[in-house]
């Protein structure tokens, strides 16, 4: 049980981390350098928690199948629901609740990965936050609780298939809006054109090719 939710907060954390480096990383008048131009959304070091580094050497003790292969530098995908007037509390653990969206670790909501086995750990696919800082939503107080948007984001590598994932990040956004009043909006929190869907699609498909790419010139 404690490796369990070691392993589910470990897993919650990386993704936050993800999330709060690409958002600093595409901040206006941040200066970036080539490397980071190439590779958007790479976790640095500086974020990867000792917690996340125990639990992945543990697991790949016990032999379980869930720490996807490095590969491909990681990436976070984003996308926004958005409202014109304030979403209330009571309204979004409602939609939340409705979309499958469960609140774990750091105060956010996850979509968890089902358990393959028994007994053993799920692993956050997706996340959605707050889009104010700090980006907790306090459901145990949500009668006080407004705000303007929601951010959902999921890390590649991921315990899924990344593309699936997306479509099922993309339908708990468009589900949140429609129960909410409210508009699905790309990472830069402009309304969803078809054109930034099929961009994103294709940035998946482009980070899929590398990651096979990789693990096919890893020495065996």
């Amino acid at each position: 049980m404690e490796l369990r939710i070691i392993l589910i907060l470990a897993g919650a954390l990386l993704i936050l981390g993800l999330y709060l480096w690409e958002k600093y990383r595409r901040a206006p008048g941040k200066q970036t350098s080539p490397v980071e131009e190439q590779q958007p959304g790479q976790l640095p070091a500086t974020l990867v928690l000792p917690s996340t580094a125990e639990a992945g050497d543990r697991e790949r003790s016990s032999a379980k199948p869930h720490t996807p292969p490095a590969g491909a530098p990681q990436q976070v995908f984003v996308l926004h629901v958005i409202s014109r007037e304030n979403l209330r509390g009571p309204d979004i653990i409602a939609a939340l609740n409705a979309a499958d969206m469960q609140p774990g670790p750091m105060r956010i909501f996850h979509r968890y990965h089902a358990a393959p086995e028994p007994g053993s750990d799920s692993r956050p696919v997706f996340s959605l936050a707050n889009m104010v800082e700090p980006g907790h939503i306090p459901a145990e107080d949500a009668g006080n609780f407004s705000t303007p948007g929601l951010v959902l984001f999921m890390p590649l590598p991921n315990v899924q298939d990344g593309m699936t994932v997306f479509e099922d990040m993309f339908a708990a956004a468009r589900q949140l809006a429609e129960t909410l009043n409210a508009e699905v909006c790309d990472e830069q929190r402009n309304i969803l054109t078809l054109q930034a869907l099929e961009h994103t699609r294709e940035r998946i498909r482009e980070w899929q090719r590398l990651q096979l790419l990789t693990q096919a010139q890893r020495p065996s």
